[in-house]
């Protein structure tokens, strides 16, 4: 079933949000997992490779239409553990991240999630 036109809209912002996810949490996982494996002392060297997975499992659920709501919330999980990761690091560039977190609550709150 094609979705209606008045859902074009909240499908391409979903396909759109979800690919561009995945593609970001899949190049964040081979560089870190690279850096874990260059790395001297990995304690915390896999932080990032466990949550680009998890980015990755949550960007694939998402964009599953059985699954879908599943994704929505691992990928909200996902950016809140990111925003504070980076937060506690001084980052404080975390625009893109509120912006995905919003996008996949419009998504959700349409149904489509």
């Amino acid at each position: 079933m094609s979705p209606r036109p008045s859902n074009l809209p909240i499908e391409f912002l979903k396909w759109s949000l979800g690919i561009v996810v995945l593609f970001e949490s899949l190049r964040l996982f081979v560089h870190s997992f690279h850096a874990l494996l260059l790395a001297s002392s990995p304690s915390h060297a896999w932080f990032h490779p466990a949550l680009a997975a998890a980015e990755i499992a949550g960007a694939i659920l998402f964009l599953l239409p059985s699954a879908s709501r599943s994704g929505a919330i691992v990928l909200l999980v996902v950016f809140i553990v990111a925003a504070v990761f980076h937060l506690l690091h001084g980052e404080w560039d975390i625009g893109f991240l509120v912006v995905y977190s919003a996008a996949v609550l419009v998504v959700r709150s349409s149904g489509r999630a």
